[in-house]
């Protein structure tokens, strides 16, 4: 059964990489041919089980590819190819001029929502095992929300100090 989820998914991939713009329903119809359990699920089902996922996974794929060249990029601009040109007009958002106390704080409060959204790796974070101490925050964060409870989550906080531990080891793994 596994197999032909197997086979329906690379059909599906296949498929859209032939023709972009192939509809679901006719994807929907190809799949039964190989797998009749296909026809228990609707259309909509279908959809996010095998054409979402192949376009997520080219998304993804793409990005990673654009976040590689724009590293690459980076690196050229930092061995001295050259440096970016200020824009003219509008002064620095140093100098602009004070806001009232309402605005600083809501512009405090999406600044700082940004920051968070979007953190940068520092240069001292280059050594490290990123990938290990991804793991273990995840497995942390899993261990949170699989809590059950208040006191499930107290222990789950009080044992900090075992994933403290492990993110040492990865960073220390990475160096």
């Amino acid at each position: 059964m596994a197999a032909e989820k197997d086979r329906v998914m690379e059909m599906v991939q296949a498929e859209m990489a032939k023709n972009p713009s192939i509809t679901s329903e006719e994807l929907y119809r190809r799949a039964q041919a190989i797998d009749a359990s296909i026809a228990n699920l609707k259309l909509r089902q279908f959809h996010a089980r095998y054409p979402l996922q192949v376009k997520r996974l080219a998304s993804r794929k793409a990005k990673e590819a654009g976040a590689a060249a724009t590293a690459s990029a980076g690196t050229a601009k930092a061995d001295g190819a050259s440096a970016p040109k200020r824009r003219r007009g509008r002064p620095p958002a140093e100098a602009a001029k004070p806001q009232r106390r309402g605005q600083q704080r809501k512009a405090g409060r999406k600044e700082s929502a940004a920051t968070a959204a979007a953190p940068e790796s520092s240069p001292a974070a280059a050594g490290i095992d990123r990938d290990a101490v991804r793991a273990v925050l995840l497995q942390f964060a899993q261990a949170v929300v699989a809590a059950e409870g208040a006191a499930e989550l107290v222990k789950v906080v009080g044992n900090i100090d075992k994933y403290v531990d492990s993110v040492a080891k990865a960073a220390a793994r990475g160096r």
